[in-house]
Parts: C-alpha cells; structure tokens; sequence
C-alpha cells in the first residue's frame, strides 16, 4: 500500500497539515490535490446516544477536493471494500488521525471539470461489528500486565491486522482495582476469560471485535476513542473533574518487543482553554429553592458484567472467595442493569459463610 493522492492545507493558526489517501493497489509518486478552501477537512465524532457511558465514541473525517483535470480515479475510489483503503491526518510530520476510506456515497459528477469530490473516511471502531475475533496470541505486556488482561484484548482488536490494524499508543484512566492482586484491574495481573470463554458463544463461535470490546470497556464503565495520534480509553467516573492521572503503553507489539509504559496527568482545563473572543454575558434569576426526592439501594457486591452471557446456575468463572475456603463455592444470580444502561449485573453471594470477601482472579 502507497500514497496515491497528498493534500496539503493549513489551518486557522497558519500550521501545515496534510491528508494521504492510500491505495492497495498503487505504487507510484503521490499525486496532489487541492482541497476546497476552508470548508476542506472536518473531523465528526458523533456517539449513537449522549450517555457518557456509551462504550464506542467513533469518529469520522469528511474532505472535500476537487477532481480539476480528471486526475482522480473515482471508479477506484467507488470499488474499495471495506477496511481497504486508508486515509490519514498528519499534522506537519506526526499522524494524528487514521482511518479506512468509506466506499458508500462517493458519487461521479457527469459534468465538465472541475468538481468537487465530497469522501468520508471512519476509525473503524464501528466496522468491528462484522469482524470475528480470532483468539488472543499472547503478547507480553509490561511486567506486571497479564498476557490475558482486558488491556491485552483491547490491544489485540487494536493493533492485529486480522482486526482492525489501526495503531496508535493507547492510553488508558481507570481507578478500578483488584482486590485479590491490588493492583490495575484493566491491566494488571487479572485475566479476563478462561479457555475462550470471552470470545465464543454457547456454539463455539467466535464472537465480533464489537462484542468483546464493548464488553470489556461496559464492564469498567469505560469508552473508548482516537483522539491526537492516540487511542484513548477512559474511565468516565475518574475523568469528569477534568484532572485525572493516565497510563499509556506504545505502540511495540507483534515481535516487535516488550512496549513502554509512561504515566501522567491530564488537565483538561489547561489544555484545552476556552477561546476568549466573541463572549456574550447573560444574567439570569437564581433559583430560590429546589426539592429533589430519589430513591436508592444497590447491594455492595452488585457488579456489572459487561453484558456478558448468562449465568443460570454453578460457579461464576474466575470468581472465588478470600480466603479460600474448601467446598464453600460462592454462588452467582443475574440482575437487570443497575443503572438502565446496556449490560447485566452479577449478585455473588456464600451460602454458608457470610464473612468471607469474593474476589475476581
């Protein structure tokens, strides 16, 4: 795969960006376009719902060009399958957003030329619905990581080229522990599955991409989007306040290593700082009183699973009790969602001893 067409542009505080489209097929000079003024590159990222806790955040990026002297190939363009052709946003030399070219809705003008071309490319996030996932090869992680932690799964649908072979550093926020390891619960020494029971269906069917990794991001109330070169997936109860540490592994993986992991804390308010100009003051009443009345109880050891499937009877995998007791299994019963939002909710409970804590492995 090569660059076909290059587009050049700057933006609104005069730094150099460009858009590559690349092509399976091609193997020559890149060819430049010329993009329609400022209305050229816009990048969407538009979830399904506003719940904050919806898993998937896709994105989209839409450029218009114009087709002056016939030098782009639209047919080619019309032809493309899915997960075939790339289109990547660099700002100056470093990528900060890679996606696959979207076929459905290129249209050929029948007019002289020149046209515009109106192309949309997407993440890929959404895409993974249609892909199966093909098991977990094992990797190494960062020492301390499991090779089968929910990070590793993540990676894997990520990274591998049988997925969606998009690769960006992931950084990830997250205060969910383990109690069992005490340590990350995303991406520590607890394993998530056992002997394919993460990915297979009650057929010993693989399961999508989309299954697994909405699964795992509901699970820890996480969501997951690109975002400056990176994946990023976050933990919408340790973010909101917009100061919040992260940790974040490159991008080494297949052969190539044992990846790097650096820690930080974002400030979303020194970062990204409101543009102070065309401000309009409104003054309002204050409210004088306000009556709120709810209601609310939620057992200690509810937790939700991802939506996962369903546990009628026995042992809950992995799940166990501290300390552990010989036969004294601990029992499991399903529950709607505690808050309404897509997934179960697992009720572990002793049936002999009442002072013994459950676990997850």
């Amino acid at each position: 795969m090569a660059v076909k067409y290059t587009i050049p542009f700057k933006d609104d505080a005069n730094a150099l960006w460009k858009v590559d489209i690349d092509l399976p097929s091609y193997n020559g000079e890149p060819i430049e376009l010329v993009g329609v003024g400022r209305t050229f590159c816009a990048i969407d990222y538009g979830a399904s719902s506003e719940d904050p806790y919806e898993p998937i955040w896709s994105s989209s990026v839409t450029i218009q060009f114009y087709n002056k002297n016939g030098e782009v190939d639209l047919r080619e363009l019309q032809l493309l399958s899915d997960l075939e052709g790339r289109l990547k946003l660099y700002k100056g030399d470093t990528l900060k957003w890679s996606g696959y070219i979207l076929p459905d809705g290129i249209q050929r003008l029948m007019s002289p030329n020149p046209y515009t071309v109106s192309l949309t490319a997407t993440d890929g996030l959404q895409l993974l619905n249609t892909i199966p996932f093909n098991g977990l090869r094992h990797d190494p992680l960062v020492d301390g990581m499991s090779v089968i932690c929910p990070l590793a799964y993540v990676r894997e649908i990520l990274f591998h080229y049988r997925h969606l072979g998009i690769i960006f550093p992931i950084r990830w926020t997250s205060a969910v522990e383990s109690v069992f390891h005490n340590d990350d619960g995303f991406a520590g020494n607890t394993g998530w599955g056992s002997l394919g029971d993460a990915w297979k269906d009650l057929n010993e069917n693989n399961r999508s991409c989309m299954y697994v990794l909405s699964g795992i991001l509901l699970a820890f109330q996480m969501h997951i989007y690109q975002w400056d070169g990176k994946w990023l997936i976050e933990r919408i109860n340790n973010v909101f306040t917009g100061v919040y540490p992260w940790k974040e592994i490159n991008t080494a993986f297949d052969g190539q290593g044992v990846p790097t992991l650096t820690t930080g804390i974002s400030d979303v308010n020194k970062e990204y700082s409101f543009v102070n100009e065309n401000q309009v003051m409104m003054i309002k009443p204050s409210l004088t009183d306000m009556e709120v009345t709810y209601d609310y109880s939620q057992a200690e050891n509810n937790l939700p699973n991802g939506g996962f499937d369903k546990w009628f009877q026995g042992d809950p995998i992995n799940w166990y009790f501290q300390p552990i007791t010989e036969g004294v299994p601990p029992l499991v019963k399903n529950h709607p969602s505690l808050s309404d939002r897509p997934g179960l909710a697992a009720d572990l409970t002793n049936y002999t001893e009442n002072n013994i804590e459950a676990v997850l492995l």
